[in-house]
């Protein structure tokens, strides 16, 4: 802890004494430093293109990151080059949720509540540049509502001419606590084919929180639930691109797909499949550590 005095004065002006290049004062206190925080090593983080925590830290080593809101895009920080994504927050139901909180033991304070037609952003096509390359999606949702009537879909990431969709729900048949996984995808070989697995369980509201990977490994789709593989199809050839923004942690009233659900540690990776590739996988730790 840090070691503090009350200042002394005389005659209304400061007396600043110094014995062994300490200040000395009367009534010496310590005030405890804040927790310092840092982003935990990442193995993979040269293939990092996008990473939202969903909550502020701006004390320890994330003072020199470049982190002022809780949505804000920290890849660069973390693999040490490049430049972080802007936001461009839409839709009055983008908000900051701060009492559904995946890794409060790391003291994160918020998440990213996303409905309706909410939205954090978009990014070109071709920054994104998945073309044939391996590719992970993940994050934390929390779901606050089911998927019994519309909206439809819970979406991470959707290109407007559905060249790449990633998202889960809308249930077959219908009913609390049950989504579909999904990935649309348009390449040059096969052009656009949609994917859909069968219904997996869920519960909405609760502090529930699971995570949901969508993943592209070699010719080989996959969606992960919790850790568990419910979506297994192939493919081939490069995903399209035409210049569009991909709609990050989007939902869209024009196709009821905006169901209420908040996201953590949302982050993409180009050019690895991370090692997600088997019939359940290990799921991540948080992006952002106390130590």
């Amino acid at each position: 802890m840090a070691e503090q005095v009350r200042r002394t004065y005389l005659g209304g002006k400061e007396v600043l004494l110094y014995q062994n290049d300490k200040l000395v004062g009367i009534d010496p206190f310590y005030v405890a430093p804040p927790p310092p925080y840092q982003f935990r090593t990442d193995p993979s983080s040269s293939f990092l293109e996008l990473a939202l925590p969903g909550a502020l830290f701006t004390s320890g080593d994330l003072a020199d990151s470049t982190m002022t809101n809780y949505y804000d895009d920290v890849h660069a920080d973390i693999k040490g080059s490049g430049t972080n994504y802007s936001a461009d927050i839409t839709g009055s139901t983008f908000a900051q949720d701060t009492s559904e909180i995946k890794w409060t033991s790391e003291d994160y304070a918020s998440s990213m509540q996303v409905a309706d037609s909410g939205c954090w952003g978009g990014i070109s096509d071709t920054d994104l540049g998945f073309s044939d390359s391996d590719w992970v999606v993940e994050g934390w949702i929390n779901m606050n509502e089911n998927f019994t009537q519309p909206p439809y879909w819970k979406v991470g990431i959707r290109h407007p001419n559905y060249f790449l969709s990633l998202d889960f729900g809308n249930p077959s048949p219908a009913g609390n606590g049950v989504a579909r996984p999904r990935i649309v995808i348009d390449t040059t070989t096969t052009g656009q084919t949609q994917h859909i697995g069968s219904n997996f369980n869920f519960d909405a509201g609760l502090a529930n929180w699971y995570h949901v990977a969508w993943v592209r490994s070699s010719n080989n789709l996959y969606v992960y639930f919790d850790g568990t593989q419910v979506l297994s199809a192939t493919t081939s050839g490069a995903v399209d691109s035409n210049g569009s923004l991909y709609r990050i942690l989007r939902g869209e009233n024009v196709t009821n797909d905006g169901t209420d659900g908040s996201w953590q540690d949302f982050r993409i990776y180009v050019g690895t499949d991370l090692g997600y590739n088997g019939a359940t996988i290990t799921t991540p730790s948080s992006i952002v550590e106390k130590i």
